[in-house]
């Protein structure tokens, strides 16, 4: 199963909600016997690099992203 999720996931807390988000796909995808990969975009970069790159942050993470 490939399900695309965006949202915002520049800060601890938007962060925490999309695992939240993620868990609760992931539990109702396990119940119908569904396998889901997941690859969580900001975990790319880290939170020094996001503060540096500031509004360039989110190209870096799609450049990482692709590769």
């Amino acid at each position: 199963m490939k399900i695309y999720l965006a949202g915002p996931l520049f800060t601890k807390v938007q962060r925490a909600r999309m695992r939240k988000v993620q868990k609760a796909i992931e539990e109702l995808a396990e119940a119908k016997g569904k396998r889901v990969k997941k690859i969580r975009p900001y975990e790319f970069v880290t939170q020094s690099e996001n503060d540096y790159l500031g509004g360039k942050a989110k190209f870096e993470i799609f450049s990482r992203c692709k590769s």
